[in-house]
């Protein structure tokens, strides 16, 4: 014998694996940073920039022409 289902039922139901997803901006994210974190090279370029922070060897840049200096 079948089992009746109630709307109410299935409502509740799929609020339940709502709660559970992630959104495509959330998914995206992740597989933005999990591309960048997989990447040696960007890596690297990123604890070389955290030391350059750390150790002063930061400069103001205010427009196109100071980064080119």
């Amino acid at each position: 014998m079948s089992e009746t289902v109630t709307i109410k039922q299935v409502y509740s139901k799929l609020n339940q694996i709502e709660e559970k997803m992630i959104t495509r901006e959330q998914l995206s994210e992740y597989l933005e940073t999990f591309a960048v974190m997989t990447n040696p090279e960007t890596v690297e370029g990123i604890k070389k920039s955290r030391d350059d922070i750390r150790f002063g060897r930061i400069r103001a840049v205010t427009s196109v022409k100071d980064i080119l200096r």
